[in-house]
């Protein structure tokens, strides 16, 4: 969503952002990210966001990275602006370097 691309934004050089986990999202998204090096898979962890993301990233060995799982089920928080809003910026920021993707 724009909400998780104007957090992104402040992270990465380079975002692609999509509505939805739909396939026609998830087709756009291979399409366009041909031209990046690498490609890292941020999507909400609900059932439909967490499917997609594994779908995607098992067909394109990229990475991906998800809110925790327990903080949807107890507490709604199901995307990176949502996490950024109660946790703030540089937590985000610590997650993904210990995942190394920042």
């Amino acid at each position: 969503s724009k909400k998780d691309l104007l957090v992104l934004k402040k992270l990465f050089p380079d975002v692609l952002a999509t509505q939805n986990e739909s396939q026609f999202a998830v087709q756009r998204c291979v399409e366009k990210s041909k031209k990046f090096k690498k490609t890292t898979v941020i999507w909400d962890s609900d059932d439909p966001g967490r499917d997609a993301c594994i779908q995607v990233t098992n067909e394109n060995h990229w990475n991906y990275f998800n809110t925790p799982r327990y903080l949807y089920e107890e507490k709604g928080i199901k995307d990176v602006a949502e996490y950024v809003f109660h946790f703030g910026l540089s937590s985000l920021e610590k997650r993904l370097k210990e995942k190394r993707i920042l």
